[in-house]
């Protein structure tokens, strides 16, 4: 459902952002028999609407000549249909295509956010469980981002010339790192007298059994990587993370004797420069 006169500003293009109001069991106790549960939920998501002229967006589902007749006498407007042609039947069988009135073009021009906005915040099905409140939560999360990709959109161009264009995955991806970043996992407590730098360092550079071996899983950071991409942020503060030209890349491999994750592949010399260089 969407209201045709929110914020002009944002909604005089495509897509929109989205408001989205959550409906409980409230509803759904003591239903109304003439306009049931989907024209209820209407009717109180539009109570502050009365009289002020507005004009009300439904899709097929909350749509309803008693919801209209209804609405209209508390001064709202309301436009709903099922698509851009009906279908009638003829005395002889055959069937025939008619067009909608210019209405459907106002419903397309305005349910258009709605759509777009369903389509890009889909959640997987999943198994039915008891805290149904989880996934309100995904979905409220997943609403917040898109808006925020959207309102994006008015002051950053996400269609330059010669440019991929930044979709909202992209968008996902920068927001997950800017979240994230300098973010420090709880350490896991070691055993005994914990190791000095030197110690490390007259470990890893003693050239003795370094030997490269499968870890456990393959979600680990390179060590090289990780640690050269992070001085390069501490020395150039708000750097953007694409900017960064030490990626943080992922490896399944460690050293057998240090029980560090590096980069070993043809490709990058994390394991190498981790055992030969004092300063990395």
């Amino acid at each position: 459902m969407e209201d045709s006169d929110a914020d002009d500003d944002l909604q005089d293009d495509l897509p929109r952002f989205t408001m989205h109001p959550i409906y409980l069991d409230r509803f759904t106790k003591g239903v109304n028999k003439y306009f049931g549960l989907s024209g209820q939920v209407v009717i109180a998501l539009t109570e502050h609407l009365q009289n002020e002229g507005r004009t009300v967006y439904t899709d097929n589902f909350y749509t309803s000549p008693i919801l209209t007749h209804y609405l209209e006498s508390k001064g709202i407007y309301i436009c709903g249909t099922e698509g851009l042609t009906t279908t009638r039947k003829k005395k002889d069988g055959t069937r025939v295509e008619f067009p909608c009135p210019p209405a459907s073009s106002q419903y397309q021009k305005y349910m258009g956010g709605v759509d777009r906005m369903d389509q890009m915040t889909r959640l997987n099905k999943q198994k039915k469980t008891m805290r149904w409140y989880r996934r309100g939560e995904r979905k409220l999360l997943e609403i917040s981002t898109y808006n925020a990709y959207i309102i994006e959109g008015h002051t950053i161009d996400h269609d330059l010339p010669g440019k991929r264009r930044r979709d909202l995955l992209s968008f996902k991806l920068d927001l997950a790192h800017q979240l994230i970043e300098g973010f420090q996992g709880r350490q896991r407590a070691v055993l005994g007298r914990p190791r000095s730098d030197a110690s490390n360092a007259l470990i890893r550079l003693d050239g003795k059994n370094h030997l490269p071996v499968p870890g456990e899983g393959t979600n680990h950071l390179c060590y090289v990587c990780n640690l050269k991409h992070k001085v390069y942020n501490n020395a150039n503060p708000g750097v953007h993370y694409s900017e960064n030209p030490h990626k943080q890349r992922k490896t399944s491999m460690k050293c057998d004797k240090c029980d560090v994750y590096l980069c070993c592949n043809p490709k990058n010399t994390c394991f190498k420069d981790f055992h030969t260089q004092v300063h990395l």
